[in-house]
């Protein structure tokens, strides 16, 4: 599997500082996306017209109160686990030698595994998903994006980036079962 993860990495990562256009979307992708995303978010469930007309203000307020507590406690659980992992655990990134490594940026790579950038946004994609799912599949789309530029950008390795989708969605549907069993 080490093999595995070092081809896709080299692969990928062999992309950056070949062209100039391609690296600045790399760092736009891996860096300043995420922050777009997550306003994006807040502001899509704070302003979204989704409300049933035949609701009291009191229910809708209730299905809004809901869906950002889901949506908090998924992302931050999420990032959680992932960062247990990489502490309790002690997994590190360096597989390869840094002077192997087209570095965009520099960032933490000794503890790349799981990615918890990748856990907080997949669970943040998956949880919008379960409850507005065109929304949720452009926020899953943008989480495969970040993550994949994080790949090239020499950031994470594309196993770190799998461990963090797995546990980020694996988080949202978790919390999601848990939330609507406890509600019945």
């Amino acid at each position: 599997m080490t093999d595995l993860n070092i081809k896709i990495f080299q692969f990928l990562n062999g992309l950056a500082f070949n062209d100039a256009w391609l690296d600045n979307m790399v760092i736009f992708l891996s860096m300043s996306l995420g922050t777009i995303v997550v306003l994006f978010v807040l502001l899509f469930i704070f302003f979204h017209k989704n409300w049933h007309e035949n609701e009291t203000t009191i229910i809708q307020v209730k299905t809004w109160m809901k869906e950002i507590s889901i949506l908090i406690l998924t992302a931050l659980l999420a990032w959680f686990i992932a960062w247990i992992f990489r502490n309790v655990f002690h997994t590190t990134g360096s597989i390869l030698d840094k002077s192997q490594i087209n570095i965009l940026y520099e960032n933490n790579i000794n503890d790349s595994f799981p990615s918890g950038f990748a856990a907080f946004f997949s669970a943040v994609g998956l949880s919008v998903y379960l409850y507005h799912r065109q929304v949720g599949k452009v926020i899953l789309l943008c989480a495969l994006l970040m993550a994949t530029a994080r790949v090239i950008a020499g950031i994470n390795f594309p196993f770190d980036v799998i461990g963090g989708f797995a546990i980020g969605i694996g988080t949202a549907y978790t919390v999601d079962y848990l939330i609507k069993k406890r509600l019945k």
